[in-house]
């Protein structure tokens, strides 16, 4: 199943690619959680505890400044999207 994110009314992008696998990790498309938000019909937080924890995802955040939370940031390969999908979809 391929989805679609609408960036504007003339760009369309494909939200899953099917060349994806044959690609090495660094080079596929990563998706912000924002991005995936929107075709997953899901919260911010929804999608974040979906892949916090997946092997695979990068974790990106600052250095912790006591008393401060600290933001973290998340890119989400394709192929793990996949793979999350594949295993939501499982029954």
């Amino acid at each position: 199943m391929v989805s679609t994110i609408n960036h504007s009314a003339a760009e369309t992008r494909p939200l899953l690619s099917t060349s994806a696998e044959s690609r090495p990790a660094w080079m596929q498309r990563h998706y912000s959680v924002q991005e995936l938000m929107a075709p997953w019909k899901l919260s911010h937080d929804s999608v974040t505890g979906l892949f916090r924890d997946e092997p695979g995802v990068i974790v990106i955040c600052p250095p912790h400044r006591r008393g401060v939370r600290t933001k973290r940031t998340l890119r989400i390969p394709a192929y793990v999207v996949e793979r999350v999908y594949e295993k939501l979809t499982r029954n």
